[in-house]
């Protein structure tokens, strides 16, 4: 049932990327026929060393979304310039002479196609799109690198209906997510889960940011999120008392860590009780590239996402915990040969885990 909804999930995005599809394929031809892009610094009217740039597009979802200030924090921290300081491990460390790029798309589909035809250099995508996606042709041509973070399951309902349990829901409005993601198929595992008449309800596809403004507005009663609860179009109907985020019965999230390939469950604080902690759906969050894409070049992004003087800017953008041992959770594609080259020269792989060219 699942996988034959990702299916058609896919089958709908095609046709969402191709504005976007067409954009890279124009900048990449300007690309081509300007050649590289160079630089010279000028310091106390001398020259100094040219220093040929490289851009690295990375893709992300919605540009509201957590993904995409994910995509942005990833961005910042890999850009190396000409004229930036030096590493240390307390101070910010790009790649020399690569500059990132964050891009939102109409969604993840999109994104892995538009990689895997070498029109992007990168995408953020959950690891339960990945699985579902797996089995099409282009999918051979990408690879992991690593897990950057997770995403989270929230169900936000709107304080005025003073709903305390998902099986309250059948009757309500509710925002099921973009067509143009899996949050759809997601959140009709969770109401099946529950118990709920699917085929019966108020469900409405509809992005994060749509559904947050209909619910202010008492057009909405609530919304599947699968996201950070930091963000903003979801933290301020929190802080305002307009909506709260329902907490799923523990069995309901076993239920659903059993039957969605590419998650998991996961302890986190609770935002609205401190000291608190609670149970949630986890999808990780995955950084994945062309196969085609050079070893060293992925080595030194993934490096500089590590790097210890980045960890700021990273936590900031909704990113980790960035460590080895959550690297590989839920892992979907291949390891790319670069990611390999840095894991191994920093602690190693872990067993089972192998890179592919």
């Amino acid at each position: 049932m699942l996988r034959s909804s990702f299916r058609r999930l896919v089958a709908r995005a095609l046709d969402a990327s191709n504005t976007l599809r067409g954009a890279l394929v124009r900048g990449a031809l300007v690309r081509g026929l300007a050649g590289a892009v160079t630089c010279v610094l000028v310091s106390g009217g001398q020259a100094q060393a040219a220093e040929e740039l490289r851009y690295f597009h990375l893709l992300s979802g919605n540009a509201a979304g957590t993904g995409y200030a994910m995509a942005e924090s990833i961005a910042s921290v890999i850009s190396g310039p000409p004229g930036a300081p030096s590493c240390n491990l307390d101070s910010r460390c790009g790649v020399s002479g690569l500059i990132g790029v964050a891009q939102s798309s109409p969604g993840p589909v999109t994104s892995l196609d538009l990689v895997a035809e070498g029109l992007a250099d990168a995408a953020l995508v959950r690891a339960s799109l990945v699985h579902h996606a797996a089995d099409r042709g282009q999918m051979a041509t990408l690879r992991h690198v690593s897990n950057v973070g997770t995403h989270e399951l929230h169900l936000i309902v709107a304080t005025a209906q003073r709903i305390t349990h998902v099986d309250q829901l059948a009757q309500y409005r509710i925002g099921v997510g973009s067509p143009r993601s899996e949050v759809p198929i997601v959140a009709r595992a969770l109401f099946r889960a529950a118990g709920l008449p699917v085929d019966r309800m108020q469900l409405i596809s509809l992005s994060g940011v749509e559904a947050a403004d209909l619910l202010a507005q008492g057009q909405l009663d609530a919304f599947v999120f699968v996201g950070k609860a930091q963000t903003r179009f979801v933290s301020d109907l929190l802080q305002d008392g307009i909506a709260a985020d329902l907490p799923l019965d523990e069995a309901l999230l076993d239920d659903l860590a059993n039957n969605i390939a590419g998650t998991f469950k996961l302890n986190v604080p609770d935002l609205e009780q401190d000291g608190a902690w609670r149970q949630l759906l986890a999808f990780p969050v995955s950084l994945i590239v062309n196969r085609k894409t050079g070893a060293p070049l992925v080595s030194a992004v993934l490096g500089s996402i590590l790097w210890q003087g980045n960890q700021q800017l990273i936590a900031d953008g909704g990113l980790g915990p960035l460590t080895h041992a959550h690297a590989f959770e839920m892992m979907q594609l291949p390891l790319h040969e670069g990611a390999g080259l840095y894991f191994t020269e920093h602690g190693g792989l872990p067993r089972g885990v192998t890179t592919a060219p």
